[in-house]
């Protein structure tokens, strides 16, 4: 049997149509090659050792949680053994929601969530409207899953480091590994989450 590694990556949210098209007309970053990451290197670093997947996911640029619930379903339908999740920023979000509201289907062995957002901040001008969690059913991932990592840099000024301080009040067991330095985790290199994967420690 294979087991299976998901690394699941950002995408952007608005909250209409209207702040998509002015972000289309006036933002220039999504014109130019990305910057290569962890992502990219994280899987070769396990490839022999697990069956990477890196599921892609409908509309990268306009994100709904709806449509994204149902293609994760349907990669879920493919899942041999078992698995286990890396989430960075609004995909951790979205795990958290999805682990505490719905029957999953597979075995986790391990969830790690990178920079989550566990609630919107006043005055930003992101909304994320149906991904945020209900904050009093996240306990319950705790039960369905073996373990849980977070980490979050204190210079992150996306998504504030005290969310995820409040977030370890709210998930029995997770792991928290802090970072003085590593703003919204864009670097080439993310070896501390490398090494928290079990089958890597092994």
């Amino acid at each position: 049997m294979i087991e299976q590694l998901w690394i699941i990556w950002w995408w952007e949210v608005f909250e209409s149509q209207e702040d998509y098209h002015t972000f289309l007309k006036n933002n220039d970053r999504d014109l130019m090659k990305p910057p290569k990451t962890w992502k990219s290197r994280l899987a070769k670093s396990v490839d022999g050792m697990v069956q990477v997947v890196q599921p892609n996911m409908p509309c990268a640029m306009n994100a709904e949680y709806t449509a994204r619930k149902i293609r994760f379903e349907r990669y879920l339908q493919h899942v041999w053994e078992s698995i286990s999740l890396v989430g960075r920023s609004l995909w951790g979000t979205f795990l958290l929601k999805y682990l505490s509201e719905e029957d999953i289907s597979a075995s986790v062995k391990q969830v790690h969530l990178v920079a989550p957002l566990l609630e919107e901040e006043k005055g930003s001008p992101w909304k994320y409207g149906g991904f945020l969690p209900n904050q009093q059913k996240l306990s319950v991932i705790s039960t369905k899953v073996s373990e849980i990592y977070l980490y979050h840099s204190k210079d992150d000024d996306i998504v504030n480091y005290k969310q995820s301080v409040k977030l370890t009040t709210l998930l029995p067991g997770v792991v928290f590994e802090e970072f003085q330095s590593r703003w919204h985790f864009l670097q080439p290199a993310f070896p501390e989450l490398l090494h928290n994967l079990w089958f890597y420690k092994r």
